[in-house]
């Protein structure tokens, strides 16, 4: 196949391809709608950074809602000697020596450590959490003290989102954020109605900058009626690159349990728009072969830059 955009871009040389397929496979090859390949997760991931005190100390705290009698908590870091200090919703200290393990999460060839706690409790509600860094380990000031927590509970409560679309990924246009809950048990398109709940969704955009956002069921951010249990989140982007968005629910379920749930996704956002011109003309190279000239037309010329890579799907 060789690719024009007017005189800009060539492909370099043809590579000759044989079809996997009759044409009648080619109208399988489609864009899944959203919806159909929405994040689903029973889990919660909380990220944190130890703050260094006055008194010398350095430690990070927060509270975990647990939605189960019996639940883990896995500690990601780098730093793989802090003292973790768990407090049951009664405010009894729980001794976390007996319920660890250490294990690791591969990344690539690399592998991060991590320590696993299994609670088994009767006690659902809101546990506190404290990581300590012990007085006699050394860090340089520079260096960022920081990690992730990922909660798993035993309950069957679950969310799942997923963006409004595919195809508004581009640089200073709304990208939409949908979100609802469901049970594990009865997966499906039809939400679950809670009350007392918040869900917001924080956006990383590719300077690293985050920006938070209130996530509504109004009817207006894209998320169908109001009330209806599907919550949006809108924002615009105005940088080229790998966007990450972490949708979070946090509440409480009907049987008046908390619970905090979290599901990521990641998806580039592109600045230059390249669409099919109309124009496109063939030379038959011999019996077997042909060769395509596609006209592409630049949705704005002045951002084109002619080094800039494409990426061509074809069938």
């Amino acid at each position: 196949w060789n690719l024009v955009v007017g005189t800009l871009i060539l492909a370099d040389e043809i590579q000759w391809k044989q079809l996997a397929g009759p044409p009648s496979d080619f109208k399988k090859h489609v864009l899944p709608l959203p919806k159909e390949s929405a994040q689903f997760g029973s889990t919660a991931f909380i990220d944190f950074e130890l703050d260094r005190s006055i008194n010398g100390s350095t430690f990070w705290e927060g509270n975990i809602p647990v939605d189960s009698p019996s639940f883990l908590f896995v500690i990601y870091s780098p730093i793989e000697n802090l003292v973790v200090h768990l407090v049951d919703p009664q405010g009894t200290s729980v001794e976390t020596t007996h319920i660890e393990e250490k294990s690791h999460f591969p990344i690539g060839d690399h592998r991060l450590p991590a320590r696993v706690f299994t609670v088994v409790s009767q006690d659902v509600g809101v546990w506190a959490l404290r990581l300590t860094l012990p007085k006699e380990v050394a860090v340089e000031p520079t260096i960022k003290l920081h990690g992730a927590i990922v909660l798993k509970t035993e309950s069957d409560f679950a969310i799942h989102a997923h963006l409004e679309s595919y195809h508004n990924l581009k640089v200073g246009h709304d990208v939409r954020v949908l979100s609802m809950a469901q049970s594990l048990r009865a997966r499906g398109s039809t939400p679950m109605l809670l009350r007392n709940i918040k869900a917001h969704v924080q956006v990383e955009r590719p300077d690293g900058s985050r920006h938070h956002l209130q996530m509504r069921d109004d009817g207006v951010d894209g998320d169908g009626n109001v009330g209806d249990g599907i919550f949006g989140g809108t924002f615009q982007s105005f940088q080229e690159g790998i966007h990450r968005t972490k949708t979070t629910w946090t509440g409480v379920l009907s049987n008046g349990t908390p619970f905090v749930r979290s599901i990521h996704h990641m998806f580039p956002i592109v600045r230059v728009d390249a669409a099919f011109s109309g124009t496109a003309s063939v030379d038959n190279h011999d019996a077997a072969r042909s060769k395509i000239r596609i006209g592409i037309a630049i949705s704005d010329a002045k951002e084109f830059q002619p080094e800039r890579l494409f990426r061509v799907y074809s069938e």
